[in-house]
């Protein structure tokens, strides 16, 4: 039977104190629940580099720690994901081989949706743009989120590190901040073909379908005729998905009431 860590990244007073009192209790029943040895980063990981707009990349590293070889799977997964505990096992039926599993954002949204996703959001209009404003140059209709990825420590350490180093002084006040990691990362998964997509269940970014809500808020959020609209209120949201990614801080004031039910 493998041995799976769950493991998030919380640096800082302000901010381990928000996962602690929001985040952690979702992240810690779903490991119990699915066996798996649960921890938190609450310092750099690299004692070297610790400016504060190098934290994201710290993810990376958590396949070269001293525990890391302890297991065969390391689940990362952010520090503002919300996990329904009715979510089955990230492993449960995917075949990773020597890959990387991460979702695909553009899996989240139906393609005539996306370019309208992306202005919003001030991305460009295609993923090719949006690595493009990180200066990355890669013809891609894929965009990668960073924030939950499934490693295997003894095959992908190496590459990982080599990642973080080759990036890592680049990141330093970096003008695209998190998006710099994030279009890191992506790219060289993508170039070196090291990554396997995730059901986009498990990193459902919730501001993308925000955006979507304003696109679509002439709907009103309820059913009809048995056939969902596109406005899909956050209650509704977090209970369709399995991790729900509250990136960009949005609507962190909501976790308190969601966690209420989020319990087997």
């Amino acid at each position: 039977m493998a041995n799976i860590l769950l493991v998030s990244i919380a640096i800082g007073d302000k901010y381990l104190e928000e996962y602690n009192r929001l985040f952690r209790p979702s992240h810690e029943n779903y490991a119990r629940k699915c066996g798996y040895d649960f921890r938190v980063v609450e310092d750099f990981l690299d004692k070297d580099h610790t400016d504060k707009t190098t934290v994201s990349l710290n993810k990376i590293l958590v396949c070269s720690q001293s525990w890391s070889n302890d297991y065969d799977y390391i689940v990362y997964v952010d520090a503002d994901v919300l996990i329904n505990i009715r979510s089955p096992p990230i492993l449960a039926g995917q075949h990773f081989g020597d890959k990387i599993g991460i979702v695909n954002e553009y899996d989240e949204v139906h393609v005539p949706d996306y370019p309208f996703v992306q202005r919003v959001l001030n991305w460009g209009n295609t993923a090719s743009e949006y690595y493009a404003k990180a200066g990355f140059n890669i013809d891609t209709d894929v965009m990668l989120n960073t924030g939950v990825m499934v490693f295997q420590p003894k095959k992908h350490r190496t590459f990982l590190d080599r990642v973080y180093n080759s990036y890592v002084d680049k990141a330093v006040n970096h003008v695209r901040s998190f998006h710099f990691e994030q279009s890191a990362i992506g790219y060289e998964m993508q170039t070196q073909k090291m990554y396997v997509p995730l059901n986009p269940k498990f990193n459902a970014i919730w501001f993308i379908q925000k955006a979507l809500n304003a696109k679509f808020n002439h709907f009103p959020p309820i059913r009809l005729a048995g056939r969902s609209t596109k406005y899909v209120p956050i209650h509704t949201y977090f209970h369709t998905n399995y991790f729900m990614h509250l990136a960009g801080h949005q609507d962190f004031d909501k976790v308190p009431e969601l966690q209420k039910n989020n319990v087997l």
